[in-house]
Parts: C-alpha cells; sequence; structure tokens
C-alpha cells in the first residue's frame, strides 16, 4: 500500500536535499552545520538519511553535489576544476576521483561522451535506410504531382475573361457556347 504525502510541506529528504544544495559552493558544510540546520542531533540525522537512502549523510551530500557537477558540465563550458570548486569540492583530484566512481567516466570524458552523444542523436533524424529514403522520395514525387495538376487548374482560362478588344476598364462575359 502507497502512502502519498497530502498536505504540502517537503518531505524529510527533500529538507535535507534544499539545504545541502544553499551550501553547496561551501566546502566547509559539514554534516554537524546540517544536523543543526535540520534543527536535530547527527545521531538522529544519520538514522534518517541512513533509513531513508540506505546510504551515510556524507554520501547523500557527496551524490548531491555530484549530481549538480553533473549538470554544470552539460550546461556550462568551464573546466572540470571549475566545477568542483561550484559543488562544495575543496580538491579536484578528489573530485574527479569521485565523479568517475559515481558515474563511470571522469569528468572531462563524461562532458566529451556526452557532446558526441547529443552529435548522434541529432545526426540519427537524418539517416535512413533505403526502404525509408525510397518512401520519401515517393512521397516527395506525389507531393510534386499533385502540386503541379493544382496550379494547372488554376492556370487554365475562366469562362469569362477580359476582352482584348475593349480598352474599357472592367470585364466582357463571353457568352459563346463551343
Amino acid at each position: 500500500m502507497e502512502v502519498h504525502q497530502t498536505n504540502m510541506e517537503p518531505t524529510f529528504i527533500e529538507r535535507v536535499t534544499r539545504i545541502t544544495e544553499e551550501n553547496l559552493t561551501n566546502e566547509q558544510f559539514s554534516v554537524e552545520e546540517l544536523a543543526n540546520a535540520m534543527g536535530m542531533s547527527y545521531a538522529s540525522l544519520y538514522r534518517q538519511v541512513k533509513g531513508n537512502t540506505h546510504k551515510t549523510i556524507s554520501q547523500f551530500v557527496r551524490e548531491i553535489r555530484l549530481k549538480k557537477a553533473n549538470e554544470i558540465l552539460l550546461q556550462e563550458d568551464i573546466t572540470a576544476s571549475e566545477v568542483a570548486y561550484r559543488v562544495g569540492f575543496g580538491s579536484p583530484t578528489y573530485f574527479s576521483k569521485c565523479f568517475h566512481n559515481y558515474f563511470g567516466y571522469a569528468p572531462g570524458e563524461f562532458r566529451k561522451r556526452n557532446l558526441r552523444n547529443k552529435r548522434k542523436r541529432s545526426l540519427k533524424l537524418f539517416r535512413m535506410n533505403k526502404k525509408q529514403r525510397n518512401i520519401v522520395i515517393v512521397l516527395a514525387l506525389i507531393f510534386i504531382a499533385a502540386l503541379s495538376i493544382l496550379l494547372a487548374r488554376n492556370n487554365r482560362s475562366p469562362q469569362w475573361q477580359e476582352s482584348p478588344t475593349q480598352n474599357k476598364p472592367g470585364f466582357a462575359i463571353d457568352l459563346s457556347v463551343t
């Protein structure tokens, strides 16, 4: 049976995440400071975080920092060292090690792979096999033929037309039967 939160108060984990994100650039932000900001003891915070996430407080906070680093690497063109400091790691080397352990690639390689994948996805839209290419060609030819027929019908002389012998402005109706 699922339990749904009915009030708009943030969950415990949402509060821990928000406080951590607010202090992201502060590499000195400690677990004790997080516990104080949450209004609880270190032991209570540890039990709650471990019970909800199956991770230690340090692991949970590190993951928040790494996920934010991931976003920054994909959105901004800055070095891995700059990213490390922006998400609260005091050492770019330690940041790279943690990033590699969590995502499976070093930060620089991660960015390169994602840029390459973006290019591949955008190029994939234009790749077609023979059957798809033939379908597109046939549809284009049908469209061109239909457009040509419509234009030819619109260019036919109407039953009434302007009299070429009449110099007065206006129209003359040709009522002759052919």
